[in-house]
């Protein structure tokens, strides 16, 4: 009887060392495995990437201060600027408690031209960075092509005849055809003089002072907005501390400290960013019995 109860207290024993070197083992957390999957984590929601969308052109733009940002990439040869100004005085009839008078506005209008030195053309890229979905490599399944086979090589579809109404003249059909084709080129030409006859309006009820500066700024033929999309720099991972785990040691929690990097001068410029510009974000891990952990999520 003392030897069972020996061996059962023996047997607990070994029981529960197993079972603490076991939870040991799969509570194994480095700070350098996080960071790695977390820098992976990063490219893939596209959160690595500082960009911007930058106009580029000609349009008009009356702020003073982003006048002044180009006038700085211009410093810096990422950009060839050039800005214009059209100013006049506009005379229009006002209105008040007293009856209608004769007043005078001053139009400021600026007319700036943008384009891309081979410098700044060296940071564009070719589209916004998007998010990768995920794939799952063990579901990738295969795809059906008929021209493989057989039946998919040849031109199998029907080909029938058509039937004629015999209970409708032909002639009828050709002679509403006719009638509709008559009508319309005038409905088209009667729609094209519509279109020339009607005058166009810049500004109705307004009468305008003798100004060059008025004529050019409505002479001016500005473009549809383009734009490029400018790469300012990089987010990378440079430390992960504060690990925690939760959930029956199923699920962790880990703060990673990311820091900007590789920042340009465009950067600095629209963006104000320098390198070591230094934040944190908040990294998820699951725990799997065949892969181990694994960052699920990486949140700003």
């Amino acid at each position: 009887m003392r030897f069972k109860s020996l061996f059962t207290a023996t047997a607990s024993a070994v029981l529960l060392a197993v079972c603490v070197c076991s939870c040991a083992d799969k509570t194994k957390l480095s700070a350098s495995a996080i960071a790695k999957q977390a820098k992976a984590e990063l490219n893939k929601q596209a959160i690595s990437t500082i960009w911007t969308k930058f106009q580029v052109g000609t349009y008009e733009c009356n702020d003073a201060e982003s006048r002044l940002v180009l006038a700085s990439l211009k410093e810096a040869k990422l950009i060839e600027y050039s800005v214009a100004r059209y100013a006049w005085w506009e005379k229009s009839k006002k209105w008040s408690y007293y009856g209608s008078h004769y007043g005078y506005d001053f139009r400021d209008h600026y007319v700036v031209t943008v384009k891309l030195t081979p410098k700044g053309k060296g940071l564009a890229l070719d589209a916004i960075p998007e998010p990768q979905e995920d794939t799952d490599n063990d579901l990738i399944s295969a795809e059906y092509d008929a021209s493989k086979y057989v039946w998919g090589k040849k031109d199998l579809s029907e080909d029938w005849p058509v039937i004629a109404n015999p209970f409708v003249e032909p002639a009828e059909l050709e002679g509403e055809e006719s009638s509709l084709d008559d009508e319309a080129p005038a409905t088209r030409k009667n729609a094209s003089k519509t279109r020339k006859s009607t005058p166009k309006k810049i500004d109705s009820g307004v009468e305008l002072s003798d100004s060059l500066a008025y004529k050019a700024y409505h002479a001016l033929n500005l473009e549809d907005p383009q734009y490029e999309i400018l790469k300012l720099g990089k987010v990378q991972v440079v430390k992960v501390r504060n690990i925690q785990i939760t959930d029956l040691m199923s699920k962790a929690r880990a703060e990673a400290i990311v820091a900007t990097m590789d920042v340009n001068d465009a950067g600095r410029i629209l963006r104000h960013l320098e390198n070591g510009f230094r934040d944190t974000m908040d990294v998820y891990l699951t725990y799997y019995a065949d892969k181990g952990w694994v960052v699920t999520k990486v949140t700003e």
